[in-house]
């Protein structure tokens, strides 16, 4: 997954009731960009709104500047995304130009404060850092900063659920319940406090058979979320199967690889490949939205360990280390 931390652009107003909405120009020097996208969610799987070329720039205005992150892309990103980003804090009721500068890089027409100073000059290693990220969680308890850094590392790294609950803890609760990103922690929050079977949802087996989730009560069971098409799911696939068949304990727990494909053949092809010895589910069409709302999968691969009633033990294990690691945990190795 691309870093997440190096290509956004940050839009925050520090103060939950600005006295006007600040103008944001930006400056492209690219006659093939015509339009910019506006939006709360990184994954911009929503728009708030396009913004249009006008002559040689760009002119946004979010309205009530609510205390909120948005981020502005300068192309579609299930087109070609990414080309132009930037990066910025809307810490004062101000308005501000940026320089949007080929290769991910741009200008501020001035620096907003030390923390986005900070930030900006590590976004990078904000993806990598786990200890760069405590510090800006720490540091920006009463902004919307914090509930995103720990909203994208809940959701793309390997953050324990205790530390996560912990974190939760720290962030202001008006941000919790005013910001995009507070609310969507709730979510999570909840997501990771299930303590049942979701219903209704259909899978079946390669022989067509039908199964629910709720078949694997009786046994903690560890879920690895795939699909055929999923480069990263293929490349950790080996290392699951490879710590699967060295568990001396193998018997204490199921290992269900479930698959998100929308090719039967496709799944069962690849399922083939890779040799899977355990245990291989294709979702129905219809479950896959729920499936993935009700666990808060918005990325694979994404491992869940659940008890034998169904209550998640943990959560987004994106690799074979943060599995053994948590098999471990309850002693099974």
């Amino acid at each position: 997954m691309k870093n997440i931390f190096s290509c956004t652009i940050f839009l925050l107003c520090f103060s939950l009731g600005c006295s006007k909405s600040p103008m944001v120009e930006i400056s492209l020097d690219d006659p093939e960009i015509d339009r910019l996208y506006v939006s709360k969610d990184f994954m911009f799987r929503e728009y708030l709104d396009t913004i249009y070329r006008v002559n040689d720039q760009f002119l946004y205005s979010p309205g009530k500047v609510d205390g909120d992150i948005y981020f502005i892309v300068s192309q579609n990103i299930y087109g070609n995304p990414d080309k132009y980003l930037a990066q910025f804090l809307f810490a004062e009721d101000k308005d501000i130009h940026i320089q949007m500068l080929p290769d991910k890089k741009y200008e501020l027409d001035h620096a907003i404060n030390q923390t986005f100073k900070s930030l900006y000059e590590n976004t990078n290693s904000l993806s990598h850092d786990d200890d760069l990220k405590d510090k800006a969680i720490q540091e920006n308890q009463k902004n919307a900063i914090a509930a995103f850094i720990l909203y994208v590392w809940k959701k793309t790294g390997d953050l324990e659920e205790q530390k996560f609950v912990e974190y939760l803890k720290v962030i202001d609760p008006v941000v919790m319940k005013e910001t995009y990103y507070g609310r969507a922690l709730r979510e999570v929050q909840d997501q990771v406090q299930r303590e049942t079977y979701p219903q209704n949802i259909s899978m079946s087996g390669v022989d067509d058979q039908k199964y629910q989730l709720s078949d694997f009560k009786g046994k903690i069971t560890f879920i690895d979320n795939w699909a055929s098409w999923c480069g990263p799911c293929i490349k950790e696939m080996p290392n699951i199967i490879e710590l699967y068949n060295r568990l001396e304990k193998k018997e204490e727990i199921r290992f269900v690889a479930i698959s998100n494909d929308e090719s039967k053949e496709a799944w069962i092809r690849m399922g083939k490949v890779m040799n899977i010895p355990f245990q291989s589910l294709l979702l129905s069409a219809s479950s896959r939205k729920p499936y993935a709302g009700y666990y808060g999968i918005s990325s694979i691969p994404y491992g869940i360990l659940l008890d034998e009633s169904g209550k998640i033990l943990a959560s987004g294990i994106r690799n074979s280390e943060n599995l053994e690691e948590e098999l471990g945990k309850l002693g099974v190795r």
